[in-house]
């Protein structure tokens, strides 16, 4: 028997149907930490989805609790409380600090400018993970919950962070770090000058990605088309 084929997220697919092509990312560049800078190594290149929202400190997200009970998110000695089954406008910043930032990137600080006076950086991505680990209080910095040699339960990061539901004003999903270390970062926002050709880059990989994901489909219905006629002339040939 056949091997059935898989989508990019390793579900099943309906029998006989084709692959969906991967989703497109671009590449976005950032920064290297602190010292660990070299002449010839100044930046590092890291693949982010092209449809995911740029995200600053002072926007508000939707939260809706997927406990049983309300959630409540803090920042600058305010308090945001997402309740269940109910969207509740919370600040970008104080789920961050609860969840982690999901622009952040592995082994890299990234520098942000909205343009509007608004501007600092974005932490390593581990290091986001590390202040949510001692947070929740998690034991050896484990993601997943595991049982140890004596029998005890040892609770990981995924299973301590309460879920909920993040959305943008304009109904886009938002993901954390917290739920998925190896998540896909969401692009920063760079008003600089300097980032003009990045910027310019970026929109080109957009194109690129756009007109490869249609190639593929194109390409995908082209193979059906033949196999139907293929199977359409055996048909008529017996």
């Amino acid at each position: 028997m056949a091997e059935r084929l898989r989508d990019d997220k390793g579900r099943l697919l309906p029998n006989g149907a084709p692959p969906l092509p991967p989703a497109a990312t671009v590449a976005v560049t950032t920064q290297p930490r602190p010292g660990d800078a070299q002449p010839d190594d100044q930046h590092t290149t890291q693949a982010v989805s092209r449809d995911k929202p740029f995200l600053m400190d002072d926007d508000w997200l939707y939260v809706t609790s997927e406990e049983t009970f309300p959630v409540e998110f803090r920042w600058a000695r305010k308090s945001y409380v997402a309740y269940p089954g109910q969207q509740t406008p919370v600040l970008f910043q104080a789920l961050v600090n609860k969840l982690g930032d999901p622009r952040s990137v592995d082994g890299a600080q990234q520098n942000y400018d909205d343009g509007n006076g608004n501007h600092g950086k974005i932490m390593e991505r581990y290091d986001y993970l590390k202040t949510l680990f001692a947070y929740y209080g998690v034991e050896e910095e484990r993601l997943e919950t595991f049982t140890r040699p004596d029998g005890r339960v040892i609770l990981g990061l995924y299973d301590v962070v309460p879920k909920v539901t993040v959305t943008t004003f304009q109904g886009h999903p938002v993901q954390f770090p917290c739920y998925d270390k190896d998540m896909l970062a969401y692009p920063v926002a760079n008003a600089n000058k300097k980032a003009v050709n990045a910027d310019l880059t970026r929109m080109i990989d957009n194109l690129e990605a756009d007109n490869e994901a249609w190639r593929t489909r194109v390409q995908t219905l082209e193979a059906r088309l033949d196999s139907l006629v293929q199977a359409q002339q055996g048909t008529e040939a017996t």
